[in-house]
Order: structure tokens, then sequence, then C-alpha cells
């Protein structure tokens, strides 16, 4: 029996995943390299639709939250590359001014020349990439 609402809304995240901490471990080994200064693997989550996709990434990214290593999520259904890459540059804290008119090329720019440091973003329903 579900006896908490909050469980439909897309911004809850539990304090634990219950019956995931094997996935958790995985996901997490694979982001470590991002807390030393190093570059991350990338990583493919695929499943059937609602099996915890989403809630796994946000919530290993959440427990990744430390100073140095900056990440986003990212939602990729119904959006164009540059779509994409406007709301990382929004997602991401690197202080830049994007807009719905800013070119690629311009968001590109953006993104190569504000990140310096290990950045995980996550791109979910990147499977709807063209």
């Amino acid at each position: 029996m579900i006896t908490d609402p909050r469980i439909f809304d897309e911004a809850y995240l539990p304090r634990r995943l219950e019956h995931r901490d094997p996935a958790v471990r995985h996901l997490s080994r694979h982001l470590e390299p991002a807390t030393e200064g190093d570059r991350a693997d990338d990583v493919l989550i695929a499943g059937p639709s609602g099996v915890g996709k989403t809630v796994l990434s946000r919530y290993v990214l959440q427990r990744l939250d430390q100073p140095g290593v900056r990440h986003g999520h990212v939602r990729c259904l119904g959006q164009s590359t540059a779509g994409i890459l406007r709301r990382t540059v929004q997602n991401l804290p690197i202080r830049a001014d994007v807009h719905r008119g800013t070119s690629l090329q311009q968001l590109e720019a953006v993104l190569r020349d504000r990140i310096s440091e290990p950045t995980v973003v996550v791109l979910d329903e990147a499977d709807d990439l063209v």
C-alpha cells in the first residue's frame, strides 16, 4: 500500500533505494573517478519504463554531491540537440546567460570554456535522441 503520495512527484527522491544496493554501488563505482578529478566512465542505464532508471541516477548524483564535482540531470525527451545543451548549461552551476535563440555553436563553446573540473551530466531518455 502506498502511504506517501510524494512518491508520485518527479522531484521526490527517497533517502534510501530499497533493494537497489548493487545498482547503486555499480553506478557509483563508475562515477567515482570524477570525485578524484578524473574523467568518469560513460554509463548507459537501460531497461523498461518504470523500473527506476531516473531515480537511480538522481540518487547516485545526490550521493556524488561534493565540492569539485558538478552534476546535472537533463530530460532529453522531445528536445533538439541545442535544447539539450541549453538545459545542460542551465542545470550546471556555470553562470552563463543562454536562451532559446543561442546557437548550437555558442552553447558548445560555453560548455567547453566554462567547464574545467569534473562534471557528470545525466541525459535522461537519451534513447529518444536522433
